[in-house]
């Protein structure tokens, strides 16, 4: 326990630190939250509900699959190009044990950023409004940070350069997060982007959050969301596990 409570203080030194994780972490996640809002969020649907009300889900979705997947992939390339994933995979921790204390920082600068973004979304002028079961988001977002810092971690595994796995974040965040909804509100996307969202993890993400924040979905979508989050966050993290042995 004192070997995996060093490396998570040493890992979040590290990432506070950074300039980059903190900008993708907090300040990024911020701008989007404005100009989602002013672009949709004030709007009100055939319902009456404002647009807000999904807008808001939306990014807290997206800003955590995207800090997950950048903070985990970041580590990984930079540990092997400052050569010190050879002193953390030799200490005396299991491989598991090095990734979890690098998940547990991840869930903590996750989890700040979130609950950023929920305190911003309901100021005026932004204007989301909390629905009574909106502390089950604080699991969703829990589990999606997971399965998306487990993703993070495979990308990251196989990139060589932090510019590479950069890319290959982008090439598979900013995509999914369109066929998803949380770049655009899912009504507005063609059949096919939805048909390919249902089979994505951040559709799943999106539909909890937005079902527990606000109610803008069925609760239903809650459980079927942690389940499919669980499920990816465990199958990844055990790959990568396996994969980042020969760093």
């Amino acid at each position: 326990m004192n070997s995996f409570v060093s490396l998570a203080r040493a890992q979040g030194r590290a990432s506070l630190r950074d300039p980059a994780t903190l900008f993708f972490t907090f300040l990024f996640p911020v701008l989007l939250l404005v100009v989602f809002s002013r672009a949709f969020g004030q709007a009100a649907g055939p319902d009456g509900v404002l647009a807000m009300q999904a807008v808001g889900p939306n990014v807290v979705a997206f800003g955590a699959a995207y800090v997950g997947m950048f903070t985990a992939s970041q580590s990984l390339v930079e540990w092997r190009a400052s050569g010190m994933s050879r002193v953390l995979f030799a200490a005396p921790v299991r491989t598991g044990g090095v990734l979890a204390a690098n998940l547990a920082v991840g869930l903590a600068l996750g989890l700040a950023q979130a609950g950023i973004l929920v305190a911003l979304s309901v100021l005026p002028g932004l204007n989301m409004s909390l629905s009574a079961s909106a502390w089950l988001a604080l699991p969703v977002v829990t589990l999606g940070i997971a399965a998306f810092f487990s993703i993070g971690m495979v990308i990251g595994a196989l990139c060589k350069t932090v510019a590479s796995a950069a890319g290959a974040i982008n090439a598979v965040v900013l995509p999914m997060a369109y066929v998803s909804g949380a770049m655009l509100p899912a009504e507005l996307l063609p059949d096919w982007a939805t048909a390919i969202g249902r089979a994505l993890p951040m559709r799943y993400m999106v539909e909890a959050i937005g079902g527990s924040l606000t109610g803008v979905a069925p609760s239903s979508t809650i459980g079927l969301g942690a389940i499919v989050l669980a499920g990816v966050a465990a199958l990844f993290f055990g790959g990568a596990t396996k994969i980042v042995k020969w760093l």
